[in-house]
């Protein structure tokens, strides 16, 4: 149906994986539920190493109309690799869902952190800036823009690096044609993707500031 059994290269650098099943893995615990699926904390029982793995529910793709969306955040992950995100290791099907496995990092989100301190302190924020924009800058430079960055999409992990999550509205982009369709989260959605104008990969700066703001003063500017 579209969605490969393994991951491979999609720009260089990259080696083949070899094909994988759930039975290769062992489940520690979920991590959450989604409307159409579920996140789970597992074990790759060759290599000992915890991962993530994100299943789709392939009745509820047929039902929805998912399948493009699924197709694309693998092929959007496929493209990336940097210590900035939990990068992809598999993505395979069985004949009841999807499954996407990312690198499992230990921490907490922002909304965690905003939830606990109720704001943080400028530098702070400054260094947590600092990362995203890198990231940002990352994604940005491989032709895709993520559309839903918000603290819940924000990882600290335990060494208090900023790690991106949640690339099922990402999308790619050119510079000659504009992205039209309106996603994302309200309260950190651009004002051209609110107007339906057009826009491109720099609408995640304007959700980087507003991230900013409500780090520096606890609540979402308006």
């Amino acid at each position: 149906m579209g969605i490969c059994a393994s991951t491979s290269s999609v720009e260089g650098g990259k080696e083949k994986q070899p094909e994988v099943r759930l039975e290769d893995f062992e489940i520690i615990s979920t991590i959450k539920k989604t409307s159409h699926g579920k996140i789970k904390l597992v074990r790759n029982k060759q290599s000992d190493v915890l991962l993530v793995l994100k299943s789709t529910q392939k009745s509820l793709v047929k039902r929805n109309t998912l399948l493009p969306i699924i197709i694309q955040e693998r092929n959007i992950l496929a493209r990336l690799q940097s210590p900035f995100i939990c990068n992809l290791k598999y993505a395979f099907q069985d004949a009841e869902n999807f499954y996407l496995v990312v690198e499992y990092k230990a921490g907490r989100d922002l909304r965690a952190a905003l939830k606990k301190q109720r704001k943080l302190n400028e530098e702070s924020v400054a260094f947590i800036a600092a990362e995203v924009a890198s990231a940002i800058a990352y994604i940005h430079s491989h032709h895709i823009v993520h559309r839903n960055l918000r603290p819940e999409n924000l990882l600290l992990d335990e060494d208090g690096h900023v790690v991106v999550t949640d690339f099922r509205l990402s999308s790619f982009f050119n510079e000659k044609n504009m992205l039209y369709v309106s996603v994302g989260t309200l309260a950190y959605m651009a004002p051209e993707i609110l107007q339906k104008c057009g826009y491109t990969h720099t609408v995640d700066w304007w959700s980087l500031g507003v991230i900013i703001y409500e780090l520096l003063f606890g609540k979402v500017g308006h």
